[in-house]
């Protein structure tokens, strides 16, 4: 018996002429506002008020020309534009917020450089980086791309009856490796953040087989299947196999790689077979932050099901709190103004270029961003909180504006974000063109991850 769906209604898209010139205009008015307070601002030791006006104008940057298209009818939950500015949103605004009105700081991250000033300069940075990936989204370029990209080639789905079969047995040997490593799967569960943060580190070409690809895989047996007409009981079993393609990345602790397929399957479902409304996203969301709340519990021994306090008073601090950008990204700030070192960017390319290439066979490989970041800037850290130097520290994202500052300054802020927003804007109207279509669909998925691990 086949199981039956809504039809297939395609979602509007969000830059009509009248959402565009709306959007042009308010951003056009924020532009004025947010470089008006930066040209103000005092040296970085003055006023708590400054730091909180910088706040409530990169809320205002971020959110408003989502409302804008929620107003207008033309706002889409799952266009990645908005995912990506509501992460970088929750890199930096949550963790100010928790700072500027509760005061919670970590006192051995920044005991020098966590203050008002610092923290009103990086959330302006922050701010003109959301700017500049908005400005580069509704440029009309990324439009002229779109159409100027290749038809994709049509499937041949009989292949999928080896790519599928081959890619799982791929995986299962690249975890069965994984943990042959480790002393095996109980030694690895008993140590598992310290291998989810260093661990792990120089064994990519293990990890990605085990969870990316063997997810990618199941996703696109998903859009063949929602394409094709198959009986339900098929339906049934690829719904299942991307269930169980989760397993790996559950047991190795990536929470990423359980979020992220989800979130993709949220996107087929949405753009293949019946529009999501806002407020069903915002469930789903909830459900998706109380899972990850109660594994985030388990994993740090809480018990298989935490008490209510403890979920409330420790691992939503890990969910929303996780990743303090602002901090982060104030001390590369007031590093790179004694220090000058930028990176340039030649680094980082060696590693996405070699990034699979197992260093057992390649020992000369360049040393992962992750290490290189925290032994740049948080060596002290990580000595005055464990008391011993080590050459594998890591577990500190630099975020994406940090990353970019990192590498070109000011200027690779605005320039990195703008390309991010027209790189958006292709992806979304190159899906938009045909959502039914497997390979834009796909490559939708992917781009739509990608866009959140670079902040990662």
């Amino acid at each position: 018996m086949r199981l039956v769906f809504p039809p297939h209604r395609p979602v509007v898209d969000p830059t009509s002429a009248r959402s565009r010139v709306g959007t042009v205009v308010v951003m056009m008015l924020l532009s004025v506002l947010f470089g008006t307070v930066i040209a103000i601002l005092p040296s970085p030791q003055e006023s708590l008020l400054w730091a909180r006006i910088a706040l409530l104008i990169l809320f205002a940057v971020s959110l408003l020309p989502m409302i804008w298209e929620l107003r207008t009818g033309h706002f889409d939950p799952l266009n990645l534009k908005n995912l990506f500015v509501l992460y970088v949103l929750l890199q930096f605004g949550a963790n100010a917020i928790a700072f500027l009105f509760f005061g919670e700081e970590d006192p051995l991250l920044l005991s020098s450089t966590t203050n008002s000033g610092a923290y009103a300069a990086v959330l302006g940075l922050a701010g003109l980086g959301i700017l500049s990936f908005y400005i580069g989204y509704y440029a009309r370029i990324g439009d002229a791309i779109a159409r100027k990209l290749p038809e994709p080639a049509k499937w041949q789905v009989k292949r999928l009856r080896f790519i599928v079969p081959g890619i799982w047995l791929v995986a299962g040997l690249s975890l069965l490796l994984l943990f042959r490593g480790a002393g095996g799967v109980s030694a690895y569960l008993s140590n598992r953040e310290w291998y989810r943060s260093v661990g792990l580190v120089g064994l990519g070409y293990l990890q990605y087989p085990a969870t990316g690809l063997v997810q990618m895989v199941c996703l696109a047996l998903l859009l063949v299947t929602s394409r094709k007409r198959v009986s339900g009981a098929t339906e049934l079993f690829s719904l299942a196999l991307f269930g169980v393609s989760l397993i790996p990345a559950y047991l190795i602790g990536f929470r990423s790689m359980l979020v992220f397929p989800l979130l993709q399957l949220a996107a087929i479902w949405h753009y293949t077979r019946q529009r999501l409304g806002v407020l069903t996203v915002l469930m789903l969301v909830l459900l998706l932050v109380v899972g990850m709340v109660v594994y985030g519990a388990s994993s740090r021994g809480l018990g298989a099901v935490p008490a209510l306090s403890d979920l409330a008073g420790q691992s939503l601090g890990q969910v929303f709190l996780r990743s303090r950008g602002v901090d982060v990204t104030a001390v590369i700030v007031s590093d790179l103004a004694v220090t000058g070192d930028f990176q340039y960017g030649w680094r980082s390319l060696i590693e996405v270029v070699t990034v699979l290439l197992p260093r057992q066979v390649f020992p000369f490989k360049i040393t992962p961003i992750s290490i290189r970041f925290a032994r740049t800037f948080f060596e002290d850290y990580f000595y005055r909180r464990d008391w011993i130097y080590s050459d594998t520290i890591g577990g500190v994202s630099p975020t994406v504006v940090g990353e970019f500052y990192w590498n070109f300054g000011l200027l690779g802020v605005l320039l990195g974000m703008g390309i991010l927003g027209v790189l958006s804007r292709v992806v979304y109207k190159y899906m938009q063109r045909d959502p039914l279509d497997p390979s834009r669909m796909l490559l939708y998925c992917i781009f739509m991850v990608t866009l959140v691990l670079i902040q990662a």
